[in-house]
């Protein structure tokens, strides 16, 4: 039932209820009747029981008039208190009290009836405003889903500079067209969100290219790469520590592969086949932590969620770069674990294994940099980390930044031979 309807019909306050001034409620009962409010309606509660039964129904009545129509904020107290009095009314032994408990109690079923019908369509509103904004939402969250399936895109084109595989294009055709497997539903999927399965297809496309040219895009690697990226990473993991144990842990093994960088930058020889691997797949490591600290995850966050931050284009642009290299490290460690798949024997997982671990052996350069240039890069990049560490001149993820594109340029001018400081496979 509707309040104006309510309004109309609500139970006229009896001409008959005399206000005796010096009775208990009597002075509630004027305060009431000169300003209806819920601040005058209240001393009424408290003094029902010492009224008699033609000042309680008056009671009763304007009770029911507030709660159904002048102040709905009266509403949830209020009917939960007249509950309590109109059972006993109804009971009474005055007709007048015995009759306005009656009609009480069905307004308050009426009222409750519509207030359950206006709840419900609150509830439809609230329903559908959610389902446009959701609609909204997904519109933009599939074009942030294609500007960070961009930024893949570019990284992989980057990476297939320098390749000279047969049938590039034919290889490439067939990475994007098994990508569109990413736009199935999943088995279980109830709730089918477009922009995860277009992120989803972007990134089982850079998988597939790198798998497709994973000898042609992995990166060459020397001593003085090694070096160079071994302290990028102990700069990051510095500034970052907050001396829990688990970084502690972290650090300590750790420290056994930067030794061995030590000794490889500090030593000319030729290393055995088992220790360039391991200088390698130490490489693949620092580069994966390195990506780690860079990649903006929090960019991300609109893959998964729809309550997010939306992030500037162009961070979202160099989000999905830094991912590729974050992804294809982790690319070329999963490929170093010996473990067969179910469409292979142990022998074939194996074989190929082999194969895998002498390209990326064959691809730690054989380069050999003199104690002199190792303890330069030292000095240098050491120098300026410990600077900027305790003086804080530029934020972190900018020094690595500028590690990685400036400190190429600037070994170029000081070594003959110049060191590869190739960040990622």
């Amino acid at each position: 039932m509707k309040p104006l309807v309510l309004g109309v019909l609500l139970i006229a306050v009896p001409a008959s209820a005399k206000i005796d001034p010096q009775t208990a409620c009597g002075g509630a009962v004027a305060a009431y009747h000169a300003a209806p409010s819920v601040k005058t309606l209240e001393p009424l509660f408290s003094c029902y029981d010492k009224a008699d039964d033609a000042l309680r129904a008056f009671i009763m009545e304007n009770l029911i008039n507030r709660v159904i129509w002048d102040d709905p904020r009266f509403g949830p107290s209020g009917v939960g208190r007249l509950r309590a009095i109109v059972a006993p009314g109804e009971q009474s032994k005055d007709r007048d009290l015995r009759k306005s408990a009656s009609d009480v109690d069905w307004w308050l079923h009426n009222f409750e009836t519509y207030r359950d019908q206006n709840n419900k369509d609150a509830l439809v509103a609230a329903q559908r405003a959610e389902q446009k904004r959701e609609a909204d939402s997904e519109g933009g969250r599939l074009m942030l889903s294609f500007i960070f399936g961009a930024g893949i895109v570019l990284q992989t084109v980057l990476f297939l500079t320098n390749s000279q595989s047969p049938n590039r294009l034919g290889k490439i055709a067939g990475a994007l067209a098994i990508s569109l497997v990413g736009l199935l539903p999943g088995k279980h999927e109830r709730n089918y969100e477009l922009h995860f399965h277009v992120c989803y297809c972007f990134i089982i496309f850079a998988f597939m290219i790198f798998s497709q040219f994973k000898d042609d895009i992995m990166a060459k690697v020397n001593e003085s790469s090694l070096l160079i990226n071994s302290l990028i990473f102990w700069y990051l993991f510095l500034s970052y520590f907050n001396h829990h144990a688990t970084e502690r842990a972290f650090m300590s093994i750790a420290a056994f592969p930067t030794l061995m960088t030590l000794v490889i930058a500090l030593t000319i020889r030729q290393w055995s086949f088992t220790v360039r691997l391991a200088c390698y797949v130490w490489f693949l490591i620092l580069v994966l932590v390195i990506s780690c600290f860079q990649v903006r995850f929090g960019d991300m966050s609109f893959i998964w969620t729809s309550r997010y931050t939306e992030p500037r284009p162009l961070d979202l642009f160099l989000t999905g770069m830094g991912f590729t290299y974050l992804a294809a490290s982790a690319f070329y460690i999963y490929i170093l674990i010996p473990v067969a798949d179910k469409h292979q024997t142990q022998a074939q997982r194996m074989e190929i294994w082999r194969q895998d671990a002498h390209a990326m052996a064959s691809n730690f350069a054989d380069y050999q940099m003199t104690a002199t240039q190792a303890l330069t890069i030292m000095a240098v990049q050491g120098g300026l980390y410990a600077g900027n560490y305790f003086f804080k001149w530029i934020p972190v993820p900018l020094a690595v930044n500028l590690s990685l594109i400036v400190l190429p340029l600037a070994f170029k001018g000081l070594f003959r031979n110049p060191p590869s400081t190739q960040p990622a496979p």
